[in-house]
């Protein structure tokens, strides 16, 4: 690894150490000038909270939402950090936090910065989960695959949670298929080429996933072994959180037969 490398690595465990400490980590997040669309962090003023780590469908998210709605939101995102999702909670905003299965959002994560490596990206997504597990009761959650294959019943489940209002993001192939132009355009505009980066732009990726699969033997290293459980039953706990929802929102009185299951 060379020498700017090691910098970047270092810095990213630094931002580790202190992204769950909201009186820290949020002000140098403000500090730094980003694009229209850019990370935006929490205030008094915010609509919305939306975070996740890394790779887990964040942006898609964002722009439906914002895309759906009458005017534009003031949603706080993109600091995939949770000292964001602890603020919000504490100032009582509707959140919405996205878990994504860390295999898949770490691989993704270090595919987009090498630097990056299978160790310090699982502990990255470790400390994330860890610090926000307290939280849970003062958001709501959903999946990945929840948000990437209906975020109508994600926004419906933020509005029940929170008592908002959000307009639905109607999860039509025509929809997501107009939203990915523009994600693959801001994509553009943020690298300065005209050829789409297949391992950054915020949809599916066939390339991006044929990468990942080569990462699995980096994943299923020995020396992984206690990490990886633990990830595991952190993800199951919030998948658990997320699936809670979906089932008071297809039944708000809490009958556990009314999906029509025997």
């Amino acid at each position: 690894m060379d020498a700017r490398s090691l910098l970047t690595s270092a810095r990213y465990r630094l931002r580790i150490s202190i992204a769950h400490i909201p009186s820290i980590y949020l002000p140098l997040a403000g500090l730094h000038r980003r694009d229209e669309d850019g990370a935006k962090v929490v205030t008094q003023a915010s609509d919305l909270v939306v975070e996740a780590f890394p790779r887990s469908s964040n942006t898609f998210a964002v722009a439906a939402l914002q895309s759906s709605q009458p005017r534009k939101l003031n949603i706080a995102h993109h600091l995939h950090a949770p000292a964001q999702l602890i603020k919000a909670v504490r100032l009582g905003k509707p959140a919405l936090l996205i878990v994504r299965q860390p295999m898949a959002a770490v691989s993704s994560f270090i595919l987009r910065h090498p630097c990056v490596s299978m160790s310090l990206g699982l502990k990255s997504w470790l400390h994330f989960h860890r610090a926000l597990l307290p939280y849970t009761s003062g958001m709501a959650i959903a999946t990945f695959d929840q948000v990437t294959s209906d975020l109508g019943a994600v926004i419906d489940a933020v509005n029940a949670r929170f008592g908002t209002s959000f307009n639905r993001f109607e999860h039509t192939t025509a929809n997501v298929e107009k939203l990915f132009r523009v994600l693959e355009s801001r994509d553009k505009k943020l690298s300065g080429d005209e050829k789409i980066n297949e391992l950054s732009v915020a949809r599916p990726s066939i390339e991006r996933s044929k990468r990942m699969a080569d990462l699995e033997l980096q994943w299923q290293a020995a020396r992984l072994r206690r990490q990886r459980e633990e990830a595991d039953s952190l993800y199951g706990k919030f998948s658990a959180l997320a699936e809670a929802s979906d089932r008071r929102l297809a039944d708000p009185n809490g009958n556990p037969n009314a999906s029509g299951t025997p």
